[in-house]
This record gives C-alpha cells, structure tokens and sequence, in this order.
C-alpha cells in the first residue's frame, strides 16, 4: 500500500529534518500529553489508481498541517511560515524510499497559512502530490 509507505517516508523525513518543528511530527498529534508548539500533523490523503498497459501506479494527493503559537520572541505568525517553507523545502522533489512501491515524483503544490479559530494558533497548509509505482 504506497498511501501508508509515503505516510511513513514523509514522517521519517520530517523527524530527519531539525528546522522542522524539531521530532514533533506526527500522524496525528497526541492528546495526551498535548503536544509542545510547534509541531505538524498528517492531514487528508487521496489516491487515484492509474492502470494502463504494464503500469499500475498511483497519484497520491496529501496534506501536511503546520501549527505553531511562537517561540520566545517569534510571532506565531512568522513561525509557522517558518516552518511551512521548511515542510516545502524538505519534500519538494525529495527522493524518498517507500516500501513495496518506487517514488516517481513527489512535488508541494502549495503553501497556505491562516489563523485558526481559537484565534491563538497559526495554521499551515502544505499540499503536495506524489506519483508511486509498485515495485514488483
């Protein structure tokens, strides 16, 4: 199942990455303890298998969620753009290994930032797509 090998190769590579919210990179974040500021979640992810003669891959859309309240004397606001252009930069044609499937291209479409309801925490939207392949 390529969906979970990119869920867990983009998690990997996200704790690899120190700028990018340190090791608090999560499927879905804990509620118990709640996590530390900030940190990134897993947000929705959608495959169309792609069939035709000798191929069977997938186009994989997904989402990773950036929050972020500040830092010491960083505004929430710079913050969490700090980290989603770190998201970006970390996964933007990265060439990550999936197991049971090749990773043909992976790209961040776009990047999007808002505040969130409780008018406290930023939220960051990186939207990305990958393209996968099984190995066998």
């Amino acid at each position: 199942m390529s969906e979970l090998a990119l869920k867990k190769a983009i998690i990997a590579k996200l704790k690899a990455d120190n700028t990018v919210a340190g090791d608090r990179n999560y499927d879905r974040a804990p509620s118990t303890p709640p996590p530390t500021f900030p940190y990134t979640t897993l947000g929705p992810f959608d495959s169309l298998t792609e069939e035709a003669d000798e191929y069977d891959g997938k186009d994989i859309s997904f989402q990773v969620d950036v929050w972020a309240r500040g830092t010491g004397n960083l505004a929430a606001s710079v913050e969490v753009m700090q980290i989603g252009e770190a998201v970006r930069n970390a996964l933007h044609e990265e060439e990550l290994t999936l197991d049971g499937a090749r990773l043909v291209a992976l790209t961040i479409d776009r990047v999007n930032y808002t505040r969130d309801p409780d008018g406290i925490t930023e939220h960051g939207i990186v939207t990305g797509r990958a393209r996968t392949e099984p190995t066998a």
